[in-house]
């Protein structure tokens, strides 16, 4: 699996490469621009995303705005559609209502709690990779 971890907060995108570690490779960009670009780039080298988490509240591009544009892409691209997690420290029910009106696939209250991911994870289908020594 594929992940792109967007977050500014470097010990929360230090907690979800940890906890990502165990589902396959994750790339990480700390604000809207350079998320942005490595999306393009993984696309233009044909190695998508399977999972993209985007924090809203980012120092450049709000995260709704990332949500569009990779969404927008997928779209004119005809690229299989990536799951997508947002993550916010605000509870506002119209932030939820624009991640999931945007092709949003879960919304995550902050601080991030490991064990909520990870179910939030299971429900989108995605499981720990098998990890067994010599292959």
């Amino acid at each position: 699996m594929k992940i792109l971890a967007i977050e500014n907060d470097k010990a929360e995108l230090a907690k979800l490469k940890s906890i990502f570690n165990d589902y396959g490779i994750c790339d990480t960009a700390s604000d809207g621009k350079e998320g942005l670009n490595k999306y393009h780039q993984a696309y233009l080298l044909g190695e998508t995303y399977d999972l993209i988490t985007i924090d809203l509240n980012l120092p450049d591009i709000s995260g709704i705005d990332v949500l569009k544009q990779i969404s927008s892409d997928e779209h004119i691209l005809f690229l299989s559609k990536a799951r997508k997690i947002i993550f916010s420290a605000e509870s506002n029910p119209s932030n939820v209502i624009a991640a999931i009106a945007n092709q949003g696939d879960a919304f995550i209250i902050k601080p991030l709690k490991q064990e909520l991911l990870e179910s939030k994870l299971h429900e989108l289908g995605f499981s720990k990779k098998d990890v067994e020594e010599g292959n």
